[in-house]
């Protein structure tokens, strides 16, 4: 879903009443859902994927998800970080203190919940 938000030009018809870009369709749909009182977030990591045991930096890793989600007019991001192995090392904690802190410099008006 992720992929399909930063692409939604894509997935409209030429002359739909969201926006010509995909960035006027995306600030659309934001207004529209959070005048509501619904915000749209883009969830990281998951079951699948393993950020610290595969050796990905903390910090570039956190740059990357909060440039992805100020490009794609995100009201945040869900952290989903299910790196057990990680955790069983010892070394899990440590890299989610430092993403954190970086994702936290890096969107500091959004919201960023967890599911460690």
């Amino acid at each position: 879903m992720a992929l399909i938000w930063a692409s939604a030009y894509e997935f409209f018809a030429q002359g739909n009443s969201f926006g010509n870009s995909t960035q006027e369709i995306q600030k659309t749909l934001r207004a529209k859902y959070n005048e509501a009182g619904i915000k749209i977030m883009v969830s990281a990591f998951g079951s699948t994927e393993f950020p610290t045991s595969a050796g990905m930096d903390p910090h570039v890793c956190a740059q990357k998800l909060g440039k992805f989600v100020k490009e794609n007019n995100l009201d945040g991001a869900d952290i989903d970080w299910e790196d057990n192995e990680a955790m069983v090392r010892g070394d899990g904690e440590a890299w989610l203190i430092n993403f954190t802190k970086t994702l936290r410099a890096e969107l500091p008006e959004h919201i960023i919940s967890f599911a460690p």
